[in-house]
């Protein structure tokens, strides 16, 4: 009789009447809420903006393309920052409606565990969470240029603006006025290069190319039309400290340069040199090899970076095991109560996760221990809130 008993252990994970009631009605309010979250979002936008899509010569279904495509990319970063959230909201409205129809209680008069009834809510919350990890590193970084640099008027051409760089490895400082990734060139670059501890040359062009290593010169950037100093074709090879070349002029390799045309030697690649605002959606592994890279200042903002990035999914899920064991317990009593309690406790929980992260950057303690401080302090607070339920 064990063996055919529905809610004997052997059978625990076998998705049982209520097990799928309970699952369809968690992913019908994430829907919902996800839904309700863009339709906002997208009115409040288009309120103050939706003649733009409809500028140029574009016909009312080439508008209406453009528009999809501009609020779909502008989205994506939205949903992906706010998936605790919306797993949160969606526990809540669940159970709180489950237990409003006195169903909890008579799930738990047939001898049913609390935590038997979320297990399959457990489960549903993890592969939401996967789902967004593979939105954050492979979908986020295919779009982070557009995504960055979106606009909705179609006749306005918008190229990323260039943030000053400093290269660590050849102590090379790089300026510059416009980006274009299709072509990797700069406008208007200009070159603070140190010719020794205490002196440097400047160096200014009206174009700079990105070129991967070939047999003739290392990684870098081709300077085109160089007019500052005046007699940039004059110039000597400038070298570092190891004897390789930083700055590659004509009249030392007249074969690979013209006489307005210089060559900067660095492992700064053009995705590296112009991220600027593509920082925020590139990818983790983007984020590690930028690390890596020894031409790249290792901030403690962009080691904070990617240890969260790394965390996020646990961040996620913790927040899940905290917040669905509070509302089953608090639901019985009041679905208000509940709510509140819930949305409190995910607010210490966020709260706790950013000022962390804030004082990491601002002081010298580790970010690998800054970031996973939340999680030792909650974790063993979902798992004793877990724990009570069996």
């Amino acid at each position: 009789m064990i063996a055919n008993n529905p809610l004997s252990p052997a059978l625990t994970m076998k998705p049982l009447i209520f097990d799928r009631y309970i699952l369809v009605s968690f992913v019908k309010t994430l829907l919902i809420c996800l839904i309700s979250f863009a339709g906002i979002f997208i009115v409040f936008d288009l309120s103050t903006r939706s003649g733009s899509f409809f500028k140029g010569e574009l016909t009312r279904a080439e508008a209406l393309l453009r528009m999809g495509k501009y609020y779909f990319l502008q989205l994506l970063p939205l949903v992906d920052q706010l998936t605790g959230i919306f797993l949160v909201f969606a526990s809540v409205i669940t159970i709180s409606q489950i237990a409003k129809k006195n169903e909890l209680t008579a799930l738990y008069a047939s001898g049913i565990a609390p935590i038997r009834t979320l297990r399959f809510v457990f489960v549903a919350a993890a592969v939401v969470v996967a789902l967004a990890t593979v939105n954050r590193e492979c979908i986020i970084p295919m779009f982070a240029e557009e995504i960055a640099y979106a606009t909705p008027d179609p006749t306005v051409i918008v190229n990323k603006k260039m943030d000053p760089k400093f290269d660590k490895n050849t102590g090379v400082f790089f300026l510059g006025d416009r980006a274009f990734g299709k072509e990797k060139k700069i406008t208007n670059m200009r070159l603070r290069v140190p010719l020794d501890a205490r002196s440097n040359v400047e160096l200014a062009a009206a174009e700079g190319f990105y070129q991967p290593a070939s047999a003739n010169l290392p990684e870098g950037y081709l300077l085109k039309g160089v007019h500052s100093p005046a007699s940039a074709s004059q110039l000597a090879t400038l070298r570092n400290e190891k004897g390789e070349p930083v700055l590659y002029t004509s009249k030392e390799y007249p074969k690979l340069l013209a006489p307005d045309e210089c060559f900067i030697a660095t492992q700064l690649n053009f995705d590296l040199l112009t991220e600027g605002k593509t920082e925020l959606y590139s990818s983790t592994a983007t984020k590690i090899n930028g690390l890596r890279n020894i031409s790249v200042n290792a901030t403690k903002k962009r080691q904070v970076a990617v240890h969260s990035r790394l965390l996020q999914p646990a961040f996620d899920l913790c927040l899940v095991f905290i917040a669905l064991p509070l509302v089953i317990t608090y639901s019985q009593r009041n679905a208000f109560l509940a709510a509140g309690v819930c949305l409190a406790a995910s607010g210490l929980f966020f709260v706790t996760v950013l000022g962390v992260q804030e004082v990491c950057v601002g002081t010298n303690l580790s970010p690998s221990l800054a970031l996973w401080l939340p999680l030792a302090v909650f974790v063993p607070v979902a798992a004793n809130l877990l724990k009570k339920l069996k």
